[in-house]
């Protein structure tokens, strides 16, 4: 496997896309995966450009984030692709399907099947419009997809208002894009959410899709101010995490974020994805410092393993940037240290993060997450 990242911060989508385009073009990549930060608005002369200055057809997959992630680190403003080449032992099929917000399962699935299609996949990529029930989502590839499966929501700025989904020459919305890749892959994956929990555990009484109504007899935001002690603020959004305990399976750990403070019924909130009634959580608040020392572990741990990676893959949740302000440089920066400082890298900070846990036996059920940090390493 071989891998070239390339970066553009130019405004106009067009010639954006045509950086990244000619950036790629002696490289014939057999894949392409573009992230790009939602200022472009959706314009499909993002990709126009793109392969139009790349002069050949590739499949491509992504979508935008809250900002990027790319060899050079993080930015705010701008895009990244990375393109992979295998010297033909892999092969690569993209596929798309819409409808997400009115039918999750439905969607997920044609996405999964079409990209599979004369496939004997070996990993997945799938990248979905935040505006769904992701744990509708996560019910098909935790339940039918035996494979791991790697990706994210797409999203915006921290406004919560849009998202674009990448897949060929489209740019998309309300849909999800996947990605099958079939042959002798070398992976590793490796997923941060050791935010440590605060309180008393909580029964949730009441929960309605991503809603959660009511926890241990109090409103779910009454519940929170208990084990915080502090009322929830508007700048705790996509911080303020629940971790669902699975007393079958514990070493398996699901964080979910809030979407806003407060919902408008009594103290109600909307998550990222949602937790059925009867389901036992506790609050996490997360800091700084262990989230920076999160990804210090992960880099080690890899190191350790003695993997030799190609490319590298980051979806990481906008509530860690947010949290980390300016050290969101570190998710990239530590990485590239601890491993290879040539390493090539792309990425998004998403809405919620798609992707399985590293265990003593293997891999566990594919999951859905918040406020983690998730690492695809491709191997050479």
């Amino acid at each position: 496997m071989r891998a070239l990242s390339v970066t553009t911060r130019e405004p106009d989508a067009y010639r954006a896309g045509a950086e990244l385009g000619a950036g790629l073009r002696d490289f014939q990549p057999e894949q392409v995966l573009l992230f790009s930060t939602i200022q472009y608005n959706g314009s499909p002369e993002l990709l126009h450009g793109f392969f139009d200055s790349l002069g050949d057809e590739v499949p491509l997959l992504g979508g935008t984030g809250d900002g990027f992630y790319a060899s050079t680190g993080a930015a705010d403003w701008g895009a990244v692709a990375i393109g992979l080449h295998s010297e033909g032992k892999l092969r690569w099929q993209v596929s798309k399907a819409t409808g997400l917000a009115a039918e999750p399962e439905g969607c997920t699935r044609s996405a999964l099947q079409q990209a599979a299609a004369g496939l004997l996949p070996t990993l997945f990529l799938l990248f979905c419009d935040f505006r769904s029930d992701a744990t509708r989502i996560e019910r098909v590839i935790e339940r039918e997809i035996k494979v791991p499966v790697v990706g994210g929501l797409a999203g915006d700025d921290n406004r919560i208002e849009r998202c674009f989904q990448f897949c060929g020459r489209e740019v998309l919305t309300d849909s999800a894009v996947a990605l099958a890749i079939d042959g002798p892959l070398k992976y590793e994956i490796r997923i941060g959410n050791s935010i440590p929990a605060i309180g008393d555990t909580g029964q949730v009484d009441v929960a309605s899709d991503t809603e959660i109504q009511r926890i241990n007899g109090l409103s779910a935001s009454d519940f929170i101010e208990q084990q915080t002690g502090k009322p929830i603020l508007h700048s705790d959004r996509g911080v303020t995490t629940f971790t669902v305990i699975d007393a079958d399976n514990p070493s398996v750990r699901r964080l979910r974020s809030i979407v806003q403070d407060r919902c408008e019924r009594d103290g109600a909130l909307r998550l990222y994805g949602g937790i059925e009634a009867g389901k036992r959580i506790q609050v996490c608040l997360a800091r700084p410092s262990e989230l920076v020392a999160e990804v210090q572990s992960l880099a080690d741990e890899l190191v350790d393993s003695g993997f030799t990676p190609a490319a590298a893959v980051i979806v990481s949740c906008a509530g860690r940037k947010w949290l980390l302000g300016a050290d969101v440089e570190q998710e990239v920066q530590l990485l590239k240290a601890r491993i290879d400082p040539n390493l090539p890298l792309a990425g998004f900070p998403s809405f919620g993060e798609i992707g399985p846990l590293k265990l003593d036996t293997g891999y566990s059920a594919n999951l859905f997450h918040n406020m983690t940090y998730v690492l695809l390493m491709l191997g050479k």
